[in-house]
């Protein structure tokens, strides 16, 4: 994803998520590796991320809850970054060298994930010996892998490279079959407005605004709106909306350790009073402390 942005700022000189019609213009290995690297990042099976993340199948609810808001993220990354319509009618390609190289990555998180049965085996020997463990081969049961015992059975990643494909099937047979008959394309409903059907696709403020209602429980979204009038409150002369999101690692983590820090601070105060008989009584409570402790 990194050397995708890149190849992006070489073609256009701006990281910003901008819908470009970029994989149109770039070529098919450029998605390629994309599509697989944010489906890894996301935790997706099955890619290498999700094979990762086994041995954390007891974090529970916070994992699905990270991986979840990772789903929808690098959604937005590769569905308006990189498949979105371009606002331009002449994009810049990506340098071909940037595209080869993503692609080629893209490959090896594939490949990764698919071989995961194979590589822990292979890894189980090297592990014996260095760690007297044998926890790589633990991980896996035949096809598949497994978090914690073989009756608990969780995925296969390399049965999932051949399922998926099959079922696919079905889509791409009715994707054929709608082709012999006509399709009516009408423009996009806007309000009752006539607007340009790139205006009207999702935007990065649509995207973010589902995110935030969706996950709200988590999130919890504030909205506020206040009226100025002037002489009668008929006449509104100022209308201030204001919207944001609770920062819960501020309220629940920060807050706390913060209001500690500052009682700590107050009660350590008086050690900077100036005052010379604290200095001395200090001094000699320290003293008594020392000679005590060589007598004991």
């Amino acid at each position: 994803m990194f050397l995708t942005a890149d190849g992006i700022y070489a073609a256009c000189s701006s990281y910003d998520i901008v819908p470009r019609g970029w994989l149109r213009c770039s070529g098919f290995l450029l998605g390629f590796g994309a599509v697989f690297a944010v489906i890894s990042l996301a935790s997706v099976p099955p890619q290498a991320s999700f094979v990762g993340r086994l041995v954390l199948v007891l974090a529970g609810a916070g994992l699905a809850l990270a991986a979840a808001v990772a789903l929808a993220t690098f959604v937005k990354v590769f569905g308006l970054g990189l498949l979105g319509l371009p606002d331009t009618e002449v994009t810049p390609n990506v340098p071909p060298a940037s595209a080869v190289a993503v692609g080629i990555l893209g490959i090896g998180v594939l490949a990764v994930a698919v071989g995961a049965p194979l590589w822990l085996n292979a890894l189980a020997s090297g592990a014996q010996a260095l760690f007297h463990a044998n926890s790589p081969q633990a991980m896996v049961s035949g096809w598949l892998l497994v978090p914690l015992t073989d009756q608990f059975a969780f995925i296969s990643p390399s049965k999932l490279v051949i399922v998926m494909p099959l079922l696919a099937i079905v889509p791409v047979a009715l994707l054929e079959l709608t082709k012999r008959h006509a399709i009516r394309r009408v423009p996009v409903w806007f309000g009752g407005m006539t607007a340009n059907g790139r205006e009207a696709t999702t935007t990065a403020l649509t995207f973010s605004n589902a995110m935030r209602t969706f996950y709200s429980f988590v999130y919890q979204p504030t909205m506020n709106t206040t009226r100025e009038h002037e002489q009668r409150e008929y006449f509104i002369k100022r209308l201030v909306f204001a919207s944001g999101v609770t920062d819960l690692f501020e309220r629940h983590l920060f807050e706390p350790a913060i209001w500690i820090v500052n009682q700590c601070a107050e009660r350590l105060r008086a050690l900077q009073s100036g005052n010379l008989n604290v200095y001395l009584a200090l001094i000699g409570g320290l003293l008594v402390a020392i000679l005590s402790l060589t007598l004991l």
